[in-house]
Order: C-alpha cells, then sequence, then structure tokens
C-alpha cells in the first residue's frame, strides 16, 4: 500500500511544523503532506495534501471495490496538558476526490464493471502523543488514532462505499 505524508504545523507561537504523516485503515491508506500554524501555546490550524488508496475488496456497495485519489484537509489541534510533548486532540476535516473501480458478480456470466467518482467529506476527532526528538528537539514524531465518517457527497457513477471510518496513523515533523 501506499505510504501517506502529512506536513505539521508548530505548536508555540513562532513555530511553523512541516511534516508528513501516514494513516492506515481497514481497507486503505492515506499518504500526505501538511503543515502546522500556531494559535497559541497550546493550540494549532493544521492542513494538509495526500493521496487516498482505497481497496475496500467487498466492504462497500459493489463485490469489489478499488480506487483512490487526492484530497485536502483542514483540522484543529489542541495539547492536553503540556505545551510540547504529550497527549493532544484535535479534530479534522478532509475532502476526497475518488475514482472507485467496482465489481460485482465477478467471474459470472452477469458480471457488472464500472467507474464511480466521488467527492467524499471525511471529518474526524483524533488523540495522540507528540515525542519531540532530535537536536534542539525541533523534529516531532506523532502517533494518533482518529475515529469519524466517510461521507459520499457527490457521486458520478453508481453509489459505494461509505460509512464510520477509523484510521491509525503516525507523522514526523520538523519545526522551522
Amino acid at each position: 500500500m501506499p505510504a501517506l505524508l502529512l506536513l505539521g504545523a508548530g505548536i508555540h507561537a513562532g513555530d511553523r511544523e512541516l511534516g508528513v504523516e501516514v494513516q492506515l485503515y481497514p481497507t486503505g491508506v492515506v499518504n500526505a503532506v501538511g503543515a502546522k500554524i500556531p494559535l497559541g501555546d497550546d493550540a494549532s490550524l493544521t492542513f494538509r495534501a495526500g493521496y487516498n488508496s482505497a481497496d475496500r475488496d467487498d466492504n462497500g456497495e459493489h463485490a469489489d471495490e478499488q480506487g483512490g485519489g487526492p484530497g485536502v484537509s483542514i483540522g484543529y489541534r489542541r495539547m492536553l496538558f503540556d505545551a510540547d510533548r504529550g497527549w493532544f486532540a484535535g479534530a479534522r476535516a478532509d475532502v476526497w476526490l475518488l475514482e472507485i473501480d467496482w465489481i460485482d458478480m465477478p467471474g459470472s456470466p452477469g458480471e457488472t464493471r464500472g467507474t464511480s467518482d466521488v467527492i467524499v467529506l471525511q471529518p474526524t476527532a483524533a488523540i495522540g502523543y507528540r515525542q519531540p526528538f532530535g537536536k534542539d528537539r525541533q523534529w516531532n514524531f506523532e502517533p494518533a488514532v482518529s475515529l469519524g465518517v466517510e461521507w459520499n457527497v457527490d457521486t458520478d457513477g453508481a453509489d459505494v462505499g461509505q460509512g464510520l471510518i477509523l484510521l491509525v496513523g503516525a507523522s514526523v515533523s520538523r519545526r522551522f
């Protein structure tokens, strides 16, 4: 599966971060780059751009669904106990432009194939842990778990899978 790259933003006022992130979910992988812009000592606004690869097998509306596409995100993060390291919570809204190839009744005389272009809105809430490392602690490692929903807001073609989503990921970012 492809890797997800995410760029993150800084937590301290005046700091900004850039980084890469990988998120795995039961039927896919998100790779992104992102940035974080501080909103004070313990909060930040996050942005990312990435690629979402889906291999839903029979977990969608059809016997097999596979595809992917680019997307962007905006979010908010708050450190819970310490402004520099430790637990954080946040929320993010992603918009994905997916092209999903699907098959029904594969290998049978009634096999049907198609492609659906889908605009997905994916709001999620996350909890994670921030661990600075390296010289002058300018690098950060952040594992996180997110829970949300994939909502197909526009579909050109047959309906494809949507619903609850659980993502597990990690990012590495550097302060500038």
